[in-house]
């Protein structure tokens, strides 16, 4: 794993991205500049869409829309992303249960321990 070109980006809601962007900082030591959060699959297409090669790591959340803030679910941000980025490695994670992943996808149950965290990234990433 190359840490020094690693670039990751982490789909959720911003307190779980920020919590996830310091456990990311310490497990792989890299920088803030080398992880880019958003929080919502729209914004995630987006940038995407602009450079399918950009990123290495997708770590999406499931629930990603509401009631209030309709979009794709994580499962559904996969889908569309891995048409676009068939080589981006991708960890889902969520609290509600283990949905059927496309293949090559990393399952992680939330909450997750950092151990657990660092397992799927080089999972991932190998």
């Amino acid at each position: 794993m190359d840490k020094k070109n690693l670039k990751v980006l982490l789909v959720d809601r911003e307190d779980i991205c920020s919590a996830v962007s310091r456990l990311l900082r310490l497990i792989l030591g890299i920088g803030s500049n080398s992880i880019i959060s958003v929080n919502s699959a729209k914004e995630a297409m987006t940038l995407i869409e602009s450079d399918p090669s950009f990123f290495s790591l997708l770590i999406t959340g499931n629930i990603l829309g509401t009631r209030t803030r309709p979009g794709l679910t994580g499962l559904g941000l996969v889908e569309e992303v891995k048409k676009i980025a068939p080589d981006l490695k991708v960890i889902l994670t969520s609290g509600a249960g283990r949905p059927s992943l496309p293949e090559g996808v990393i399952f992680l149950d939330k909450p997750f321990e950092t151990q657990e965290l660092s397992n799927a990234i080089k999972k991932a990433l190998l």
